[in-house]
């Protein structure tokens, strides 16, 4: 894969996109297997890394989440779904609440333009 340049801040904000059309391939375990790598490294409170990731590719579970999704297709269209789960458990007693939900969102973010 090759490498792209780094983009500043102003950049990378500016050309953000949702993606909501997506090709019928299949994305190989590979690339998945480097876009969960670059996520884990996503900051967490307390370090706890409490993300979880399901791999779906079955029509099956893909309808029960095109469902769950309000219907939105792209949901029932992409080839793979990544789907980002949080393990509470993973929480020392005590901390802060409400970082959870941070976490999620910056493991989520933490994703890569290369496909």
């Amino acid at each position: 894969m090759e490498e792209k340049p780094l983009l500043t801040t102003k950049e990378a904000i500016e050309t953000r996109r949702s993606i909501r059309k997506f090709k019928p391939d299949d994305v190989s375990d590979e690339i998945i297997f480097q876009l969960l790598d670059s996520a884990r490294l996503a900051p967490s409170g307390c370090n706890s890394q409490p993300w979880r990731f399901k791999i779906v590719r079955d029509p099956e579970i893909k309808e029960q989440l095109y469902s769950a999704a309000h219907k939105q297709l792209f949901v029932k269209e992409a080839p793979v779904i990544i789907v980002c789960c949080l393990d509470i458990e993973g929480y020392l007693k005590g901390t802060v609440s409400g970082v959870q939900d941070l976490d999620e969102g910056n493991v989520i973010d933490k994703r890569i333009y290369d496909i």
